[in-house]
Order: structure tokens, then C-alpha cells, then sequence
């Protein structure tokens, strides 16, 4: 039997979930992933439309995706951007649909602080990139500086194009009768920012709060009137 695992929406990390719980937006961290491997036990299948997000969080869930016993099937059914491409990566064989798209890029942070700061920055991000251009040169059978060329361009691969290149294996359902399907639109899907995650957590903070404090209120009330019950019972004896 079959496990599928959708990849879909933003990539975080798990201490930014509740967030985008809260917001009802969809994400994939690595302890969803984690969950769903733990229950598997035959082939897993990876259903992915997600424009990427955070590298380190991809790093991971590729690691558990390619140190699975059984095999790994990934599917491309929208668009597998940035570090979503890495989390293909980790598929036996990756398959991407006939509308399918695919996006690599350098990796790229937000630095601030001193010069000493920004050097270890540079030396991080250009480590991060040698890393998945080596990732993505082993997949394809190309060079590793082939592959970073790619990434500089930030290239955006079509189906054939994919399969040319030794990113993608087959196209989705080759062998099937189409059936044709049309989505609405490319929504590259911003992160939120960090100010914007504080100010999330004091409204939820704050709901929580209000929502606790009119229980209390509601207890207190019920209690008021069972103790006034018990005087007036009390007095009629």
C-alpha cells in the first residue's frame, strides 16, 4: 500500500507552524513529514505543489525521505520550487505532470551586523549552494558547476525540459489517457515576516487570553448562583 505525503504550500520550520495553523494556510514542516513516515510501512509517494521556503527545513525532510527503507515516488503535480526541488531530490524516481514545473535558484538569507558577520554569511550561503548543486548534479549526472550555473540563472524548467536535463525521470501518467485539468494561476507564496509572526502571536495570545478570562467569568457566575441556591435552601429548612 502506497503512503502519500503532500508537499504543498510553504516550507517551515516546525516552531512556525502554529502560525500558519492559525491563518489556515497550507505549509509542510518537517515533523508533519516525520509523523507520516513513522506510521508507513510500504512505498512512499510524494505529492508536491509548493514554492519552497526554508532550506534547512527541506535539508531535513530530504534526509528522512532518503534514508527511508522503502521507496520513495515523487511527483511534481504543480510546481517544485527552490527548496522544494531539493525534497524531490529525494525520490527513487521523480515524476513530474505534463504542467508540471520545476525552479532552482541560489540560496539566499537575510544578513545583518558587522563584516565579520557578512563574510560568514557569504561563506554560508556559498557552502549552502555548492551543497545542492552537488545534490542536484548526482540526480542528473552533470556537473556540479553546470548545475550551479543553472541555479545562478534562477532556471525555471517545463516538463521535457525537466526530463532533459536528469531532474525529472517521466511525465505523470504517460501512459494514461489524458485527462486535462487547468489550474488557476502561479501564486509564488511570500513568507511571513518575522514582525508579522510577533504581532500573529500576541493576536492569538490575546484570543486565547480574552477567551480564558469570559470562561473564568462564566465558572463564576454558575458558582455564584449554586451558592445562593444552597443560602436560600438552606434557610428554608
Amino acid at each position: 500500500m502506497t503512503t502519500v505525503i503532500p508537499i504543498k504550500g510553504v516550507i517551515i520550520n516546525n516552531d512556525d507552524a502554529y502560525i500558519y495553523d492559525y491563518l489556515e494556510m497550507d505549509y509542510t514542516s518537517p515533523k508533519q513529514v516525520q509523523a507520516v513516515l513513522n506510521q508507513a510501512k510500504d512505498d512512499i509517494e510524494l505529492e508536491i505543489n509548493s514554492v519552497g521556503g526554508d532550506v534547512d527545513s527541506a535539508s531535513e525532510i530530504y534526509t528522512m525521505l532518503s534514508t527511508y527503507q522503502g521507496n520513495v515516488i515523487a511527483k511534481i503535480v504543480g510546481l517544485a520550487a527552490s527548496s522544494a526541488s531539493v525534497i524531490a531530490m529525494a525520490g527513487n524516481t521523480v515524476e513530474i505532470g505534463k504542467l508540471g514545473q520545476l525552479m532552482i535558484h541560489r540560496a539566499s538569507a537575510g544578513i545583518a551586523g558587522n563584516a565579520d558577520d557578512f563574510s560568514s554569511g557569504l561563506q554560508m550561503l556559498n557552502e549552502t549552494d555548492q551543497a545542492i548543486a552537488k545534490l542536484y548534479a548526482e540526480k542528473t549526472g552533470k556537473s556540479v558547476d553546470e548545475m550551479l550555473n543553472l541555479m545562478k540563472a534562477e532556471t525555471w524548467l517545463g516538463a521535457d525540459r525537466a526530463i532533459e536535463l536528469g531532474l525529472a525521470d517521466s511525465i505523470i501518467g504517460e501512459d494514461e489517457k489524458p485527462k486535462i485539468q487547468m489550474t488557476a494561476s502561479l501564486n509564488l507564496t511570500p513568507r511571513i515576516s518575522n514582525d508579522a509572526k510577533a504581532k500573529l502571536k500576541l493576536a492569538i495570545e490575546n484570543k486565547l487570553n480574552k477567551k480564558n478570562e469570559e470562561s473564568c467569568q462564566s465558572d463564576m457566575a454558575l458558582l455564584n448562583a449554586q451558592i445562593g441556591y444552597l443560602e436560600l435552601k438552606g434557610s428554608e429548612l
